[in-house]
């Protein structure tokens, strides 16, 4: 099924908090999910439980919510967290609140310094109790690759999976990872989950295909395959 909007893609329409973990691509699912939010006349929050680039517009930094509830009467989207060290954003001492400010909440609640896949410690990701939705972001371009090289903390791979650095990533081996509690899905829960398959662009059609197929069949419900930064509003979807 071929879909133009993330946000039904992902089914988050009527969503009001979602959290976004894994790689490649948590920030520019976050950038494109608030955008449809405020297209379609609802407000929406950007932030996270860990921390994010600094925005460079359309942000606030204090705790006063009432000041928030203004700026998003205008504005519509906003990025909300405060100044960490290294020029980076991190969370807001409004997160409990932001339900109650916003029509949607969407928290960026994972970090992989740039790799397209990752498997969380003991304390990842920071799902917050109020989240009602969870999706995986990962990107395609792991495939093919040394597992060391790709994925965020691989010895945890190793460690839990029997997995080595030096194995290549094969679509058995990302739906493992984006499919069990052991790795991607930690700490989900019984909250509706979802997979985001970004990155499609470098990679055949039938090796996406297979990834999402293998995903369903390792019991993830919905599977969304994406080019954010390349294919805006191009979206295929597969479901159980």
């Amino acid at each position: 099924m071929r879909e133009c909007l993330l946000i039904t893609s992902l089914a988050l329409q009527d969503t009001v908090t979602t959290a976004i973990i894994g790689g490649g691509g948590k920030s520019s699912l976050m950038a494109a999910l608030g955008q449809e939010y405020a297209l379609r006349g609802d407000t929406a929050v950007m932030t996270t439980t860990t921390h994010i680039r600094p925005p460079e517009r359309d942000y606030y930094m204090g705790d006063d919510p009432a000041v928030l509830s203004n700026m998003l009467m205008s504005r519509r989207l906003m990025t909300v967290g405060i100044p960490m060290e290294d020029h980076r954003f991190g969370a807001t001492p409004l997160l409990e609140q932001l339900p109650e400010l916003a029509d949607h909440v969407i928290i960026e609640a994972d970090g992989t310094k740039g790799l397209p896949l990752k498997v969380p410690n003991d304390r990842e990701p920071v799902i917050p109790a109020f989240a009602d939705a969870v999706v995986a972001v990962a990107g395609l371009s792991a495939l093919g690759n040394p597992l060391g090289e790709v994925c965020h903390r691989p010895e945890l791979a190793v460690l839990r999976f029997g997995f080595s650095p030096e194995q290549k990533v094969t679509p058995e081996m990302m739906a493992m990872l984006l499919s069990s509690p052991l790795a991607q899905r930690k700490n989900v829960g019984n909250r509706p989950y979802a997979v985001l398959l970004n990155q499609r662009d470098v990679v055949p059609a039938a090796l996406t295909e297979l990834t999402a197929g293998l995903l369903l069949q390792n019991g993830v419900d919905r599977v969304v395959a994406a080019a954010l930064r390349h294919s805006p509003g191009e979206y295929e979807v597969w479901t159980r």
